[in-house]
């Protein structure tokens, strides 16, 4: 959690497990992503990919894809929270960026409903789905516009989402906007705009 390279190097050479599951299902790996310590990253899943060229691979895999309790990978948790080199290296080591939350939240999903446009526009390169909606049918880009996140509401609609996805309450992005247009910095009110002109 912390971050400190050298402490993680020390416990390691000691035996200490990096792969520990805590009470809520939490790994090393998940914690670092989480925290956006992309040196401790890269020291995981260099270990793991050293040991055998196979094996180590599948150990790798398997530990980038690990669930948590609420079904929360470290690419969800990393994703979340913004940290774009830490999702670069998750990619390089055979993330599924697909997995979701039990609450079929998706990496892309949550990224757009936090803000963080680099993030999306990874995940998008990597070829996630960057359409897949959550338990209440909101996809990612109708989050963005309810967050007023103007860029990444851009950035989605020139890779051609869908633009008017209705959720299970029967609300658009057009509307989700709209309802925020009255407050805040003026973003929400240039979301509805936009999605009125297309």
């Amino acid at each position: 959690r912390s971050g400190n390279i050298e402490l993680v190097e020390y416990l390691t050479q000691h035996g200490a497990d990096t792969q520990q599951i805590d009470q809520h299902g939490s790994t090393p790996l998940a914690n670092a992503c989480e925290g956006g310590h992309h040196e401790v990253v890269a020291f995981f899943v260099e270990k793991w990919s050293g040991v055998d060229k196979l094996l180590g691979t599948k150990k790798c895999e398997a530990a980038v894809n690990h669930q948590d309790e609420k079904g929360c990978t470290p690419m969800f948790r990393t994703a979340q929270q913004g940290h774009a080199t830490c999702v670069e290296l998750l990619l390089a080591n055979g993330a599924n960026c697909e997995l979701h939350t039990k609450r079929h939240c998706t990496p892309c999903f949550a990224a757009c409903q936090e803000g963080h446009l680099d993030v999306v526009e990874l995940l998008a390169r990597s070829g996630a789905d960057i359409e897949v909606p959550n338990e209440h049918g909101t996809t990612p880009f109708a989050v963005a516009a309810s967050r007023g996140h103007v860029q990444i509401v851009k950035y989605l609609a020139d890779r051609e989402c869908a633009l008017d996805p209705a959720d299970s309450f029967g609300r658009t992005p057009f509307y989700l906007a709209l309802q925020q247009a009255g407050s805040g910095d003026g973003s929400h009110f240039a979301i509805a705009h936009f999605l009125f002109e297309k």
